[in-house]
């Protein structure tokens, strides 16, 4: 049964209000490279190698074949992928799981709440959907902005990591301890704000 729930939310878009999050599938191969070969990707990533078609390939062969990760594209509303989220090493014997691999590109973080839904989503179907008590987070040191977004989400510091000899903090989210409401507060007065300038006629951004 957990399988089927993995395997089903990879089938499955979620339409949020000013982003989409698409399953993962090798025709968006390309739309990845372009995003984590960016450099500030690459650095706040840790990926000291450039993407290839080639790799990308390889890892989607590996992905198919867990049951434990399910990897995201972010569409925002005209149909563009900018982003990436995850969900991974889910463990339904511990009810946890690890966020991660969250990307915007540079040139979309300003036009909207992008990220921040991005997780809100994420963290739904962590808690709502798989079942989880309890979501881990590792995040580079130097990582301000996303350090950020995570504490105020509530994600609070438990421990630090070396990964690939890159100090990283260890982040812990506990259902009990998520409050979301404020946060969706911010996409809808920022949904309403659209509205207005846009005379009412935006129909591409709305509530979920």
């Amino acid at each position: 049964m957990n399988k089927e729930i993995v395997y089903s939310l990879r089938k499955t878009k979620l339409i949020g209000s000013t982003i989409d999050l698409i399953p993962y599938s090798d025709k968006y191969e390309r739309e990845v490279i372009r995003l984590r070969n960016q450099q500030v990707n690459r650095y706040f990533l840790n990926q000291d190698f450039e993407l290839t078609l080639t790799s990308q390939k390889e890892w989607y062969e590996k992905y198919l074949g867990r049951n434990n990760d399910i990897y995201y594209l972010v569409q925002n509303k005209e149909g563009n992928v900018i982003g990436t989220n995850a969900l991974y090493d889910i463990d339904f014997k511990e009810n946890l799981c690890e966020k991660g691999r969250q990307i915007i590109d540079p040139s979309e973080t300003l036009k909207g709440p992008y990220a921040l839904e991005a997780e809100l989503m994420i963290l739904d179907i962590a808690f709502n959907v798989l079942g989880c008590n309890q979501i881990i987070a590792k995040i580079r040191q130097d990582n301000g902005k996303v350090l950020n977004m995570n504490k105020r989400l509530g994600l609070k510091i438990k421990d630090s990591v070396l990964v690939r000899e890159i100090p990283y903090f260890v982040l812990e989210l506990k259902k009990s301890s998520y409050k979301p409401d404020q946060f969706k507060k911010i996409i809808d007065h920022w949904c309403q704000r659209m509205r207005i300038l846009s005379g009412g006629q935006n129909d591409s951004i709305s509530r979920s």
